[in-house]
């Protein structure tokens, strides 16, 4: 199955312009984004359990994002970001009042077979990956070659993996996440090189 990418894309890059982002260099803030998008929710932080980083709740009394204080300040980043495409996608289109939660410990399951893959969840990760480090800005900073095989080429590039995550205010687990995407755009007809 394939996820809508051109609608999940599209919702960051619409966020993205309304809060002045496009021509800029990263980092791009998460309290710009949830002042000028989502200025009906509540962000806040709680003592959530050590593999949640964010969780969302509609309700009666409003919008509730809440992030894992325990975490860093970059994982709450993605986590805040994940949560909102909640709210423009899964918990806007059910009509009663929801609860979602992004658990890292779930989505590792998930990626070695033990759970099925949540779309809602995958989905989430990529408008986090667009509206935090979208591809056309990532593939001015990352390197020309990506995962070499060497020993010294591949320590000498998760270095570099790691300088980019601090240029973008994300954790290294999810900029490489997005370099191996943006390695296999590299190869498309998306690269006009």
């Amino acid at each position: 199955m394939l996820l809508d990418y051109g609608r999940i894309a599209g919702r960051a890059a619409i966020i993205r312009q309304r809060c002045g982002f496009f021509d800029k260099d990263p980092p791009y803030s998460t309290t710009i984004v949830t002042r000028k998008c989502f200025s009906d929710l509540h962000v806040t932080g709680a003592a959530l359990p050590r593999s949640v980083l964010e969780m969302v709740q509609v309700g009666a009394s409003g919008k509730v994002l809440y992030y894992n204080r325990k975490a860093s300040e970059s994982d709450r980043r993605v986590g805040i970001a994940h949560g909102l495409h909640h709210l423009l996608s899964d918990l806007r289109e059910n009509p009663d009042f929801g609860l979602r939660e992004c658990n890292v410990a779930a989505r590792r399951l998930e990626q070695v077979g033990r759970l099925p893959p949540d779309g809602a969840e995958i989905a989430c990760d990529i408008f986090a990956g667009e509206l935090l480090v979208p591809f056309d800005v990532l593939d001015r900073y990352a390197p020309a070659s990506l995962f070499p095989r060497g020993e010294a080429d591949q320590h000498a590039f998760a270095d570099e993996t790691d300088r980019i995550a601090s240029r973008f205010n994300v954790p290294a687990w999810f900029m490489g996440w997005r370099l191996r995407d943006l390695c296999h755009l590299r190869r498309s007809n998306l690269n006009i090189r």
